[in-house]
């Protein structure tokens, strides 16, 4: 849920808005090899900001909090959520990698988008979680819950067992720098609460 301030959104949600937009443009340029438009990135943040603002308007606290019946957990103490996402296709050489990092209470820590190139889903999905995870480190975070909805990403790094092949070498560098956290959870969510 969007906290208000001063009757407009928290300046970190703001800005997350304004770098997700940003991100999502210069993604578009980079996949469709054209130059970044300006014009365009300010269009979408203006509209984005609008469909935010009429749908937080309209929609209510429950709605917000409960979607598709899976419900925020606050994390345990000490601990940071880092959730990651990717968007991955077969027919584009490139693909978007985003993150989030946020506290206990819900607030946003930090963020990024990155443009990569993989060879499957699953090892963008690896990779995203290596960024989030090196992220957080660089943070000097000592306990993290990584959430993602690749069940083979998270499940071969909750037992050690064997994922895609392409994505090894991305796992076992996670598995080595996890070494580095006091605590590192790793939790599967539906694909589509991971929005």
């Amino acid at each position: 849920m969007h906290k208000k301030f001063n009757g407009y959104p928290k300046p970190s949600n703001l800005f997350l808005l304004c770098a997700s937009t940003y991100g999502k443009q210069r993604c578009k340029a980079v996949m469709k090899k054209v130059s970044h438009d300006p014009i365009a990135t300010i269009e979408g943040i203006r509209r984005n900001f609008a469909e935010w603002s009429a749908t937080h308007s309209i929609l209510q606290d429950d709605f917000m909090r409960h979607r598709e019946g899976v419900n925020w957990m606050p994390l345990p103490p000490g601990f940071v959520k880092v959730n990651f996402d990717d968007s991955w296709s077969a027919t584009q050489s490139g693909c978007g990698l985003g993150l989030v990092i946020r506290d206990g209470n819900g607030a946003c820590l930090a963020g990024a988008s990155y443009v990569s190139s993989h060879n499957s889903v699953v090892e963008a999905k690896a990779m995203t979680a290596l960024v989030g995870l090196q992220k957080a480190a660089n943070m000097h975070q000592k306990k993290v819950v990584m959430e993602g909805d690749c069940l083979e990403v998270i499940d071969a790094l909750k037992d050690d067992s064997c994922a895609h092949w392409r994505s090894f070498i991305i796992l076992k560098k996670i598995v080595q720098l996890s070494l580095d956290f006091d605590e590192d959870l790793w939790n599967w969510i539906p694909r589509d609460t991971n929005r």
